[in-house]
C-alpha cells in the first residue's frame, strides 16, 4: 500500500517519532486492551478500532497480494485473543484448579501440539 501511495504521489504524513514509541510501549503493555496515540486525529483510539481501520485501508492490496483473508484474521485475533493469551489463560486456570506449574505447562504445551498439528493437516 505505501509502494502503491509512494507511486501516486499520496503517502500520508509521518506520524511524529513521539507517538510512534509511545505507541509501541503502550501494545506491548497493555497488548489488546490499549488506546493508542491516534496519529491521524489526535487523541486515544482503540487498538481494534484503529485495525479495522488499517485492515479496511489495506483491503484493495491485499487482495491483490491474494493475503485478504491473513490480513483479516487479525481482527480474529485482537477480538479473540492470541495464541500467548489462551497459553496464559490455560496456565493460570489449571494452576487455579489445583494443577502444579509442571502439570500446568504440560498442557500448555499440549494445547500447542494439538494447535499445531491442527494447521498441518494436509487438505486433500
Amino acid at each position: 500500500m505505501l509502494a502503491r501511495r509512494d507511486r501516486e504521489g499520496t503517502l500520508p504524513p509521518e506520524p511524529p517519532t513521539e507517538i510512534i514509541v509511545e505507541n509501541k510501549w503502550l501494545a506491548q503493555r497493555y497488548g489488546m486492551l490499549a488506546f493508542l496515540g491516534d496519529t491521524r486525529r489526535g487523541g486515544r483510539i482503540d487498538i481494534a478500532d484503529e485495525l479495522a481501520e488499517l485492515v479496511d485501508e489495506l483491503a484493495e492490496d491485499a487482495r491483490a497480494l491474494g493475503c485478504e483473508q491473513e490480513l483479516r484474521h487479525s481482527l480474529k485475533i485482537v477480538r479473540e485473543g492470541s495464541s500467548a493469551d489462551r497459553q496464559l489463560d490455560l496456565y493460570r486456570l489449571r494452576l487455579v484448579e489445583g494443577a502444579s506449574k509442571d502439570e500446568a505447562l504440560r498442557e500448555v504445551v499440549d494445547l500447542l501440539v494439538s494447535e499445531t498439528g491442527a494447521d498441518l493437516a494436509p487438505d486433500w
